[in-house]
């Protein structure tokens, strides 16, 4: 009798010890929640939080009566909002601050941790999902993420979760099981698109087999029966009833929002410079590292900056090698899922750290997996030994390696340290809260307001250029602080950025850089660093005379490194084509990053009465943007204003062919009609 009482208590263990890991993970990120004093890293996550807080507030101040319309507005560059709209309780309830919003990605750790020890659990036993869960609660990208307010940490969530549902459909045919895989499916893909393209191979193989591989008849008997049999499995239930119903609602929803909203995020998917990118692959960054850091060996074994540490990956490797020796279903189930997941993040250019977590869960699965089965126990038991040892340091180090024996740890196995209280140039391992904001953002904006108010404030609105240089100081987190502590300023002054164009995603603004009010820009720390900086701080540090005549430097900021300032400038000449002419020539720029040029140019010229000249630009627009009624429009009155009437009249007729019901194109056809 005894020994039957006590043995489900032997096999709750492992959900015992699962609950304690979410339990323990949760309590953390909420300490860490309420002492973390900075914004995050990168631009992204501020501006998430204020699309985010500026719908709350209209949502608590306007009831429900926008909320349909407001939805489109918490979008950034036209990715779904499905992960903010899950925030906004929280913001409701708890206040309106970026710790709240935080709280939403609890909801997805612990979607992340039940799912990967479900698929553990399935695959092999409770103890292996146990130790994969643990294995995603420690590792630095995951750990990062879940302090971010970014959809990024809900995708390896999601990826584990439909998972999870797909080895459900996979053991039991079942119309309820064929709907939670499709539906996962669509939640993850509206959460971010990066989703869709880590895990639709997996998906489309997977649901293939199951359609036409497990569901009977399995194959036709000869060619002549491939039409009944095709016309068998589009009949069964499982498709009739689940995947097909599915997939239409998921998919309506799905592609009803990118096709509506979603074109902002498609037009900024431009060429990326392949010599630039082989610099960068996420293949070469899983074994070498992001960046060329000087670390010790033994550090750069245990965590590899930007990528996956040496360590895991021969516990990964292990596990690999295991699964294919054994040649089970689900150790090719999970081989599959993982290069389906990996193709993705290896051919990225950015972030590469924040893209492979989509990965580490399957890794985690796949290691633990192994691990757990092998042979000798003892063996089995020194690496999982070895796991929570490492796991434990790691996730200590990410968290409190700021001071104590977590530091004097890093620095004996050889972490690069900067000024003995940061995991310098990492991301990933540089522990956060900061004792000290890097930053003088308090500053800044004191100076923008003591001059606004000085002059009497703007016409309309004073644009303030921020010239980004690293993850640290951004336009969004100087909006954020606008938002939070100067509310007299709001409206008034408007924070853009123009970052890097490292990676040509996208054409140089050059109407930021001439139209700010405001410019804000880092000095570099020596004269050889010119070469690394962007474009336009490169431009800003050693500026034409036209430019530097039509600006007044305001004050400067000296940085905590005390090589470095933050230089404070201010317009005070209207713009001219001489001005914008001598920056369009000192900006160092491949000519197809030099599109908005024309931009700039055009009304200069126009409003100067250089004809020719508009109208060569109007020409050297068209040849980027070959169907903008505008360009078309503008060129079409330069030709009139030139006495060139039948050209005048050409361009006027594209208008009409390319927009037929636009207002352009009425004013296109009345000036035919008049002629």
């Amino acid at each position: 009798m005894q020994r039957i009482r006590s043995l489900p208590l032997s096999r709750c263990i492992p959900q015992i010890g699962l609950g304690l890991l979410i339990f323990l993970t949760l309590v953390l990120n909420i300490i860490w929640i309420q002492t973390d004093e900075q914004l995050g890293t990168g631009s992204d996550p501020t501006m998430y939080i204020i699309k985010t807080l500026t719908f709350t507030d209209k949502l608590e101040s306007d009831g429900l009566n926008h909320f349909f319309s407001g939805i489109k507005s918490l979008s950034l560059s036209g990715r779904p909002p499905l992960y903010q709209l899950l925030s906004v309780p929280f913001m409701v309830l708890f206040g309106h601050t970026m710790d709240t919003g935080l709280m939403v990605n609890m909801l997805f750790q612990v979607l992340l941790l039940l799912s990967v020890f479900k698929i553990g659990q399935m695959i092999s036993s409770a103890r292996a999902g146990l130790l994969a869960a643990f294995l995603s609660s420690v590792y630095p990208p995951l750990v990062q993420l879940s302090r971010l307010y970014r959809p990024h940490y809900a995708i390896p969530a999601c990826i584990a979760f439909s998972l999870w549902m797909l080895i459900l459909l996979v053991e039991k045919r079942a119309v309820k099981n064929a709907w939670g895989f499709v539906l996962s499916l669509g939640f993850g893909a509206f959460i971010h698109p990066i989703f869709a393209t880590m895990f639709f191979i997996p998906a489309a193989i997977f649901s293939l087999y199951v359609l036409f591989v497990q569901v009977e008849p399995r194959k036709p008997i000869n060619f002549k029966d491939f039409v009944p049999w095709l016309g068998k499995k589009l009949m069964n239930p499982l498709f009739l009833h689940g995947y097909l119903p599915a997939v239409l609602l998921a998919g309506g929803i799905v592609a009803g929002w990118y096709f509506l909203f979603g074109s902002p995020l498609l037009e900024k998917l431009q060429t990326v410079s392949s010599n630039q990118l082989a610099q960068f692959r996420g293949f070469d960054v899983f074994t070498k590292g992001f960046k060329n850091i000087p670390t010790g060996f033994y550090w750069y074994l245990l965590t590899m900056p930007y990528a996956i540490s040496n360590v895991f990956t021969v516990l990964f490797g292990i596990g690999l090698v295991i699964s294919l020796i054994r040649r089970r279903f689900y150790d090719w189930f999970l081989l599959i899922s993982f290069i389906g997941a990996y193709i993705y993040p290896a051919s990225l250019a950015t972030k590469t750290w924040m893209q492979f977590a989509g990965i580490l869960p399957i890794m985690a699965v796949i290691t633990a997996v192994g691990v757990s089965e092998l042979k000798p126990k003892r063996l089995s038991w020194a690496f999982i030994f070895l796991i929570l040892i490492m796991g434990v340091f790691v996730y200590s180090t990410v968290n409190w390696g700021t001071s104590g024996v977590g530091l004097k740890l890093a620095g004996t196995l050889g972490a690069p340290l900067e000024k003995g209280k940061c995991l310098s140039t990492d991301q990933v391992f540089c522990p956060r809260p900061a004792q000290e904001l890097i930053w003088p953002i308090d500053e800044i904006l004191k100076a923008i307001a003591r001059d606004v108010q000085k002059n009497g404030g703007c016409k309309a609105v004073c644009y303030s250029l921020v010239v980004e240089r690293g993850n640290d100081f951004t336009a969004p987190a100087l909006t954020y602080y606008l938002w939070q502590k100067k509310p007299t300023l709001k409206g008034q002054v408007v924070f853009n950025s123009l970052g890097s164009i490292a990676f040509g995603i996208q054409p140089f603004d050059y109407d930021m850089l001439l139209n700010s009010t405001y410019i804000l820009y880092v000095t570099p720390r020596s004269k050889f660093e010119g070469i690394y900086i962007n474009a336009a701080n490169a431009f800003l540090v050693a500026s034409p005379p036209s430019f530097v005549a039509a600006h007044r430097r305001i004050t400067k900021f000296v940085l905590q490194n005390g090589t470095q300032r933050v230089i404070l400038i201010k317009r005070i000449k209207p713009l001219t084509a001489k001005e914008a002419e001598d920056t369009i020539r000192s900006v160092q720029l491949d000519e197809k990053f030099k599109y908005q040029q024309y931009q700039v140019l055009l009304p200069l010229y126009e409003a100067g009465g250089r004809l020719e000249k508009a109208l060569w630009a109007y020409q050297k627009a068209l040849e980027y943007r070959p169907s903008d009624t505008s360009l078309y429009f503008g060129l079409a009155r330069v030709y009139d204003a030139l006495g060139q009437v039948e050209n005048a009249a050409s361009a006027y007729r594209q208008v009409i062919a390319i927009a037929p019901n636009s207002h352009l194109a009425l004013l296109a056809q009345a000036w035919l009609d008049s002629h």
